[in-house]
């Protein structure tokens, strides 16, 4: 079950990626689409699809913690914590500006948006949260798919301490702590 827990979240961890970037392409696009109201509705899909993927990572990460902290202490230090702020963001900022652009966006395909409805769909609060998130979807890529290299120093500890890497014990070479 283990092997198919991590199989289906190194699966969902590129789709993550794509689905934030993508709602973030979107969300910095949004004033040059020509109905507005079709670019809204693509980007709250995209965003809709791209919270269902967060949210069976984190089920997935929690399956994967049932297994020990060992399997899950890259993602839940570096990974987890930087992707939810962000999304949880974008959630609460950013969808509900989408839905007011929705309702009041002009239906008729020819007539041009207004200078009103373009400011409204390039309010920092609606586009920032999307691509910070995306971002964050990097980092979390980048921690889960590359694991060793995000925890272990690649230099010795300061105060006399040795680096994780080394076999050696710190502070002698028998290993006898009476000196």
């Amino acid at each position: 079950m283990f092997e198919a827990v991590l199989g289906v979240s190194a699966l969902v961890t590129p789709a993550i990626l794509i689905a934030w970037w993508l709602a973030g392409y979107l969300a910095g696009r949004l004033v040059f689409w020509g109905r507005l109201r079709l670019g809204v509705g693509v980007l709250l899909a995209v965003l809709g699809l791209a919270a269902l993927l967060t949210a069976a990572e984190l089920f997935l990460v929690a399956r994967l913690w049932s297994y020990g902290w060992l399997f899950v202490k890259d993602r839940m230090i570096l990974g987890t914590p930087p992707l939810l702020l962000p999304a949880a963001a974008a959630l609460f900022l950013s969808v509900p500006r989408l839905w007011r652009l929705a309702r009041g966006a002009v239906v008729e395909a020819k007539v041009p948006v207004d200078a009103a409805g373009r400011s409204e769909a390039s309010h920092p609060l609606l586009v920032v949260p999307v691509q910070a998130t995306a971002v964050a979807a990097a980092l979390f890529f980048y921690v889960t798919w590359f694991p060793q290299a995000s925890l272990r120093p690649a230099w010795p500890l300061p105060c006399g301490g040795c680096s994780p890497s080394l076999p050696l014990p710190c502070g002698s070479d028998s290993g006898d702590a009476s000196g």
